[in-house]
């Protein structure tokens, strides 16, 4: 008996009331459904022990496109990283005198001196008619020149092995930010190359109340400072308060004793290094905070 006669007498059994005497040849809803169990298992055993087939594939023309365009973009991606890990040059050829004395600014308040450094081009050099801050020689050199610092007030910030001018700019940027300064430096554009700034330093922890008038002027070319030139002869007020400087040592010295000798050079004389410039910026906002 095939499907289609097993439905016919199924069907034709439907059509007798209940109680009515089913003639010969037709089949019960129970014995339709005994008979579709038995098939059922014949099927099952039929089955035991052969492979399932593979679904059948069907082909995709689209795949080998999708496949080459992403290729394409991973592709794109990798030389994009490494031509951003490899350069250590930032677009700034489009910066203006201006533009990049701002940019100064900014990366002393974040404490960002390798990204200042970027600014400069290497074969920037350094004037100072009285030799402010250098023990008092005058300079005209490359900034990139290795320079005999007295030690330990400066520090090797670049880890090239030895200190130059570069390192003498990382360290007064890095002071800014390990002492809160929210203004490093304020500038005005004097001409298509040049930048004149000031040194206001505000918000420094240990600022004196006169204004600070320190005026440096920066060379651009190409959006890269080329020169830069302290005049200090022109310089009004100082930028630092000794007994400020002394209050600080002497509430670390309380507060955290164990500190004192890794984080001054001397009395009233922060020694701000790699190491501790952290630690310097955390305990001079609480200082600051509780004063």
């Amino acid at each position: 008996m095939n499907d289609t006669q097993l439905i016919e007498r199924l069907a034709q059994a439907d059509s007798y009331s209940d109680g009515a005497e089913l003639p010969d040849g037709i089949w019960t809803l129970e014995a339709a459904l005994q008979e579709i169990e038995r098939r059922a298992g014949m099927q099952t055993q039929k089955q035991v022990g052969l492979p399932t087939p593979p679904p059948k594939k069907t082909p995709r023309r689209w795949i080998p496109a999708i496949a080459s365009f992403a290729a394409a973009v991973a592709a794109i991606v990798v030389v994009a990283a490494i031509w951003a890990s490899s350069s250590d040059e930032p677009d700034v050829g489009g910066r203006t005198p201006l533009e990049v004395g701002e940019a100064l600014n900014s990366y002393a308040i974040a404490g960002d001196w390798e990204a200042a450094r970027l600014l400069y081009a290497d074969g920037a050099t350094y004037t100072n008619s009285v030799g402010f801050g250098l023990g008092g020689v005058a300079l005209n050199v490359p900034m990139a020149e290795t320079i005999d610092f007295p030690e330990p007030e400066y520090v090797d910030w670049d880890g090239d092995g030895s200190i130059t001018l570069f390192d003498e700019q990382a360290a007064l940027m890095k002071e800014s930010y390990a002492t809160g300064v929210t203004r490093f430096l304020s500038c005005s554009q004097t001409d298509p190359s040049t930048v004149v700034c000031d040194l206001p330093y505000e918000g420094y922890a240990f600022r004196t109340t006169n204004p600070i008038l320190l005026p440096t002027t920066y060379t651009v070319v190409e959006g890269r400072i080329t020169s830069q030139t302290l005049d200090a002869s022109e310089m009004e007020g100082w930028y630092y308060d000794t007994n400020l400087r002394i209050e600080y040592q002497e509430w670390v010295r309380t507060s955290e004793p164990d500190l004192e000798g890794d984080l001054f050079r001397s009395f009233g004389s922060p020694s701000i290094t790699p190491d501790n410039i952290e630690t310097h910026r955390e305990l001079i906002a609480e200082w600051r905070a509780q004063r």
